[in-house]
């Protein structure tokens, strides 16, 4: 895993904006249960991409991991509105 997220890191670094690499960034992050770090890197990419979804999606599953069920269903709401199919 950390492999990957050096690659993802490095990718970031040469193109702010490339959005797979910065979600798969935030992916590797949350996998180590490290939220915050992985919510920071999606909503960069939401700055790229504000009506990305996935990343949307994400950000609302993090949360909700977090304990934080408030802004996860603030996010994850977003994200259904955007894409019906991420419910299931």
């Amino acid at each position: 895993m950390v492999l990957f997220e050096g690659h993802s890191q490095g990718a970031t670094k040469i193109d702010p904006a490339f959005i797979d690499a910065r979600r798969n960034l935030g992916v590797a992050l949350a996998l180590q249960k490290r939220f915050q770090e992985a919510i920071t890197e999606w909503l960069i990419g939401l700055d790229f991409d504000a009506d990305n979804a996935v990343l949307m999606f994400y950000i609302g599953s993090a949360f909700k991991d977090l304990g934080n069920t408030e802004s996860a269903q603030n996010w994850l709401e977003k994200a259904f509105a955007l894409d019906p199919t991420l419910k299931h």
